[in-house]
């Protein structure tokens, strides 16, 4: 899939023609992972490319506001100087804002759509507990029952740090199991038990069903996996 690098704005080749190319074939595909309801990691790149842009644009205004120097006029209304906007002989900062301007249009546009697909896609799955669900467990099982098949994965929640920072957050690690003959009157509370007794160390389970062909990686299992963060404490 075609990728846009954290900075990919300020990068060469500086061009708005040729940046807008690359938002837009950038945008295009992740447009139709959305159609093709894979929605991610692609909805959390695009997010996280929609914040940089906000934030470097702010921070750009910022300090092109902290240079100015020259006196234009002085706005009695209200009490405020205004300031000669900074010298741009180049055109480097005109182009650069053109780039911003389109490239937050774009990535608010498409995310958008993005998250109304999601939340289609999410009314369209249901997630019920297994038994009992005990807040403080970090482990258990999810079956994904489609059909007459149900496919089983172990699921542990852990702590991580990121890299800079003390800050803390929650990530869910699955591991598949297998899959198994389930019907109508499949009893999951009693696969729940028997997969417990194996493993001490697991306790909740969650059932996961839909009538719809959603992709397992890009869609059923991450919003599983938010499902479960949701639930833990």
């Amino acid at each position: 899939m075609f990728r846009l690098s954290e900075s990919w704005y300020a990068e060469p080749i500086f061009d708005y023609e040729y940046k807008s190319y690359q938002l837009l074939a950038y945008a295009h595909e992740v447009s139709n992972c959305f159609s093709e309801r894979k929605f991610y990691p692609y909805i959390s790149d695009l997010g996280n490319h929609f914040a940089r842009i906000q934030l470097f644009n702010q921070s750009k205004l910022l300090f092109e506001e902290s240079i100015r120097r020259d006196i234009k006029d002085v706005d009695i209304e209200h009490l405020s100087i205004l300031r000669a906007p900074v010298p741009d002989e180049s055109g480097l900062l005109a182009e650069l804002n053109q780039i911003l301007l389109f490239a937050e249009k774009q990535l608010s546009s498409t995310y958008n759509k993005g998250i109304e697909q999601l939340n289609q896609t999410q009314s369209q799955i249901q997630i019920s507990p297994v038994g009992l669900v005990i807040s403080h467990y970090r482990h258990g099982y999810l079956f994904f029952r489609r059909s007459r098949l149900t496919r089983v994965y172990s699921y542990t929640v852990r702590l991580v740090q990121r890299p800079f920072g003390d800050e803390v957050y929650k990530d869910v690690v699955t591991n598949f199991l297998s899959e198994i003959n389930t019907g109508m009157l499949t009893n999951f509370g009693e696969i729940k038990w028997k997969l417990i007794r194996t493993d001490k160390a697991a306790g909740n389970a969650f059932l996961i069903e839909t009538n719809e062909e959603l992709p397992q990686i890009e869609t059923l299992l991450p919003l599983a996996k938010k499902h479960i963060i949701k639930q833990a404490l």
